[in-house]
Order: structure tokens, then sequence, then C-alpha cells
């Protein structure tokens, strides 16, 4: 299942592959260029939203490997 935030994280790959004309290596440094700080404000609102879906799946991960380790 796919949670609200993954719907919006795939709907920002859409847009810079199909709205924007990205290819998907373009758009891959795109995303590198931002986690370097060197890209447009739209970029990095896209990599807010992949950082937090990463810590929230960081958070549930851990939860899970507490309730095996028990």
């Amino acid at each position: 299942m796919y949670t609200p935030r993954d719907v919006t994280i795939i709907k920002n790959i859409k847009k810079l592959l199909y709205s924007k004309g990205y290819s998907i290596s373009g758009a891959k440094k795109v995303l590198w260029d931002a986690l370097l700080g060197k890209s447009d404000p739209d970029i990095n609102d896209i990599i807010r939203e992949v950082k937090t879906d990463l810590q929230e799946l960081l958070h549930i991960i851990e939860g899970n490997l507490r309730k095996v380790n028990r």
C-alpha cells in the first residue's frame, strides 16, 4: 500500500519527467543537485518531502526491529 505522501512523491517525479521534460537520468541529476543545494525552489520542496518520507520509513523500521527483538 502507498501512503498519501508516497503518492505525492510519485506525482512530483512524474512532474519532472513529463511536465518539465526531464529524462530519468536528468531527473536523477536534478534531485542530486537539490540534495547538494544547487537547484531551483520546486526541487527543494520535492527533496524535503523525500527526506521526510525516508525519516518516517526509518521510524517504522526501527519500531518493527524493536518488536522483533523483544
